[in-house]
């Protein structure tokens, strides 16, 4: 049984009585109906957090009447109704995430200048009118995201006043005109553009190619024409490239194989011809292609593609010499019009006659990752820093092993989930980690740290697995970072009990000493020990609890640069 907070503790209409309050957080505690009007006496709040329940009405009419509020969330809840105008006109505003509700209301004036805002999530609405050029204005801003509600008109020119945007998405709306050209002078976009399922027309600019450190560009489903700029071949970060389902013409240019850590292409539903450049055939990283093209047989460098359907067009000509092809079952390949290949279920292609082709005439290719393959887990413990021991262990093995997500979502298996273990689990994590980015060579970047890809034996020795999203660094400082990051969530995730959620967002507010200097003692984060085990009482547990929480904080940086590197956090361990 899941026991909630709120009402196990205060009764949500006695919330009003918390006056002196700066930070309430409701997270994911299934709490349901309105809002109470009470909530309008918290008028020293500085961090309010409603989101994953299930709140219905509107937003509280007062939200930001002290003007002191930085942090507002209410995402994935059920909240109707307009922007309440004190949060319209809330200065002091730096995050705010009101995506996955069913909010309405003309967004061409829903907020005002802002000049503090640095995210904003509005995704997943009913909000309808124009893009503001205020949010030129908003120079901290790094984030916006938009999509799925119903915004027209096009994208204002005055956005590209936004130097410090890391992200813009617009998808899945009803915006038209052309791409402004002037987006390529947003320098700062370094994780994505996003202007999917929409109605823009024309060319796509050549000027996008300056983005030059954009890692997903996504201009699919819309009415665009013309030919693939030459020019995207430069966007050496790009790791997701999607522009299918519009009118392209032309060639796939061979400038596309320079996109040397691509992951995903897909170019599908356009009207190119010819065939794909050879130098595509060298992208090693890549995994998912979608193309309505042809397919030459270089592909033999091409080690990422994992496995093939091909199965029920209309192919015909010999399969690529590629592991991928060669491997496939035969359901994977049948019901063609005329392959051949040596493949169980395949006639042998023949070398004289007319019949023989060189290429294969492909309707659509999927390559992707395999999730049936068996489980790769690496596990370390500490030796002098180092790695004692790396094992692949199958499906089958695995019942042996539980998953750490299961554990803490299991009041029981948390509760024999002790400080002394949760502890240990957090450095074995960190030794993994450590051996990853620093003791191969060339590095591993994991990507996906969670309490899902945790596994624990039944010495609750913990193991790293899940390598379906593992890459190796590109030498560029950064990348390793987003594991660090993720490492500092789940370490506060093991002590809480559950994902931390928004917290991160506080420590962002809160001065670099008061956020470090944490004792067994400090508020908020010690009292939010997981309320299922006992509070910790030997001072060595102390000790580590409260270190771990600190080096936690640490990861969670807002800066990436800032964060320390998994070699400093093992060696603050042993400190420790």
């Amino acid at each position: 049984m899941v026991i909630n907070f709120m009402e196990q503790f205060l009764p949500l209409s006695e919330i009003g009585n918390l006056t002196k309050v700066s930070a309430l957080s409701l997270l994911s505690n299934d709490l349901t109906g309105n809002i109470p009007t009470e909530m309008n006496r918290l008028n020293k709040l500085k961090i309010l957090q409603f989101g994953d329940n299930n709140f219905i009405g509107h937003l509280p009419p007062n939200i930001c009447s002290s003007g002191k509020l930085t942090v507002f969330s209410a995402r994935n809840t059920q909240f109707t109704g307009p922007i309440p105008k004190s949060l319209k006109n809330c200065s002091s505003l730096k995050r705010v995430r009101l995506e996955q509700n069913q909010l309405a209301g003309n967004i061409t004036d829903s907020f005002g200048v802002c000049p503090n805002l640095y995210y904003m999530e509005l995704s997943g609405n009913k909000y309808f009118g124009h893009i503001s050029p205020n949010w030129g204005k908003r120079k901290n801003l790094i984030s916006l995201k938009i999509s799925n509600n119903n915004l027209t008109g096009s994208i204002p020119l005055e956005l590209v006043g936004a130097t410090n945007l890391h992200l813009l998405d617009l998808s899945s709306n009803q915006l038209t005109g052309e791409i402004p050209m002037e987006l390529g002078n947003l320098s700062s976009l370094i994780q994505q553009l996003s202007i999917s399922s929409n109605y823009f027309s024309g060319e796509v600019p050549v000027q996008i190619a300056s983005l030059k450190e954009v890692a997903i560009l996504e201009l699919a489903t819309n009415n665009l024409s013309g030919f693939v700029p030459k020019q995207l071949g430069r966007l050496s970060m790009l790791l997701h490239l999607n522009m299918s389902q519009n009118k392209f013409e032309g060639n796939i240019p061979d400038e596309i194989g320079q996109l040397k850590v691509i992951e995903n292409l897909d170019l599908s539903g356009n009207s190119l011809n010819g065939t794909i450049p050879t130098m595509l055939g060298q992208l090693n990283r890549l995994e998912t292609l979608n193309l309505f093209c042809t397919i030459p047989l270089t592909y033999g460098e091409m080690s990422g593609l994992t496995t093939v359907d091909i199965s029920c067009n209309q192919l015909k000509g010999p399969i690529p010499k590629i592991s991928s092809f060669l491997q496939a079952p035969f359901e994977a390949l049948r019901n063609n019009k005329g392959l051949c290949g040596n493949v169980s279920g395949l006639e042998h292609c023949s070398t004289s006659g007319g019949n023989f082709h060189s290429l294969i005439i492909l309707t659509q290719f999927w390559c992707m990752r395999i999730s049936s393959k068996p489980l790769k887990i690496l596990t370390a413990r500490s030796i002098s820093l180092g790695l004692e021991y790396m094992e692949v262990i199958t499906k089958q093995s695995c019942l042996l092993v539980k998953c750490m997500d299961n554990i803490l979502k299991d009041n029981e298996q948390a509760s024999e989930f002790d400080w002394n273990r949760r502890v240990n689990v957090i450095k074995d994590i960190a030794n993994a980690l450590c051996y990853l980015h620093h003791d191969c060579s060339p590095p591993i970047v994991h990507r996906d740290i969670s309490s899902k890809n945790v596994i624990l034996d039944l010495e609750y020795v913990a193991h790293v697995s899940d390598f379906g999203t593992s890459k190796t660094c590109i030498h560029n400082g950064s990348n390793e970072k987003c594991d660090v990051y993720s490492f500092g969530v789940l370490t506060l995730e093991i002590h809480f009990g559950k994902h931390p959620g928004d917290i991160v967002t506080y420590l962002w507010q809160q001065p670099s000493q008061s956020a470090t200097d944490l004792t067994i003692d400090t508020i908020p984060l010690m009292d939010m020990l997981d309320q299922r085990l006992p509070r910790p009482t030997n001072d060595i547990i102390v000790h580590k609890v409260a270190s771990m929480i600190r080096i936690a904080v640490a990861c969670l940086t807002e800066s990436p640069r800032s964060r320390p590197t998994m070699e400093q956090v093992c060696k603050q361990f042993v400190m420790s």
